[in-house]
């Protein structure tokens, strides 16, 4: 196809040229019946959308018909190879380099390590395995790659983002975070732009403390996530109560003078649970890197 390509403008130049020699060979008989008679029969000989039970004046409907339509099929295709001629030609090409991890070269002029094609780059197999601590996994059937940095074997998602669900639904002194909003809360030296906030607004520990409410549907193992003081409320320490499926569970002090520290609670597959923020002032904290597990 590189040194020959079909000429499509010459072809529907032919079949227009035909189209219309017909057209005036049946009108130069139009006016005598025999003809009309034998007009259809060629017709039905030669197409299959042509029956010799039709009239003259429904096999010339049905002609201009199937006419009509392949002009529309021409065009279609017309506009479908100018756009593949328009498009760039893309280079594909393998490349032998060497590797270097942290400052050390590891392996010279590896064999087809990397393939370029357009803006893209494909890494072989063998030379990620040399850099991750563990391989990665393609799962055909599932159309899924799968990597373990502790090297479990992992056959399938076992965690999620909780924002990536549903489960958190409403709560009380209570703001959601979401990259799409563009607002953000600080705590310690991090900005999160993903997470939520709880406040305690009362200096009674069990009036206006700040509430989060999830709906779990029995799914989940554990939640695990960030959760440290604001940077713009007071310094104040807090208590987090949990409740599942509507009983308390327990409970994490929370140390204001810390940066964010890193939680898990046991979810024991539970259909519900309460978060509490409870405190002796006003204080704010929020929480983020929030996953769920399986």
């Amino acid at each position: 196809m590189d040194e020959k390509r079909i000429n499509w403008g010459h072809i529907i130049a032919v079949c227009g040229i035909i189209a219309t020699f017909l057209c005036a060979y049946y009108s130069h008989w139009l006016g005598e019946k025999s003809t009309q008679e034998a007009i259809l029969e060629s017709l039905s000989d030669h197409f299959d959308f042509v029956d010799e039970s039709m009239s003259y004046e429904q096999a010339m409907q049905s002609l201009y018909e199937e006419m009509k339509e392949k002009d529309l099929e021409i065009n279609s295709l017309n506009q479908q190879i100018g756009k593949l001629q328009g498009q760039d030609t893309v280079t594909v090409s393998y490349k032998n380099p060497s590797l270097i991890s942290d400052g050390l070269k590891i392996e010279d002029n590896i064999n087809r390590a990397v393939l370029t094609t357009g803006n893209h780059i494909y890494y072989l197999d063998s030379v990620l395995s040399r850099i991750l601590e563990n391989k990665l996994i393609y799962d055909s059937d599932k159309d899924v790659i799968i990597y373990s940095a502790n090297g479990e074997n992992l056959p399938a998602e076992t965690k999620i983002d909780l924002f990536d669900t549903k489960v958190l639904y409403e709560g009380e002194n209570f703001e959601t975070f979401i990259p799409a909003d563009g607002k953000t809360f600080a705590m310690g030296s991090g900005i999160y732009n993903k997470g939520f906030t709880l406040h305690h607004k009362s200096y009674d520990p069990n009036y206006n403390s700040g509430i989060a409410l999830f709906d779990l549907q029995g799914k989940y193992s554990k939640i695990t996530f960030d959760v440290g003081r604001l940077n713009d409320c007071n310094l104040q320490n807090a208590v987090l109560k949990v409740y599942l499926n509507g009983v308390y569970d327990g409970e994490f002090s929370l140390d204001g003078s810390l940066p964010p520290v890193t939680l898990t609670i046991d979810l024991k597959y539970a259909n519900s649970m309460k978060i509490q923020l409870t405190n002796n002032d006003y204080v704010g904290y929020g929480f983020a890197n929030m996953i769920l597990e399986y």
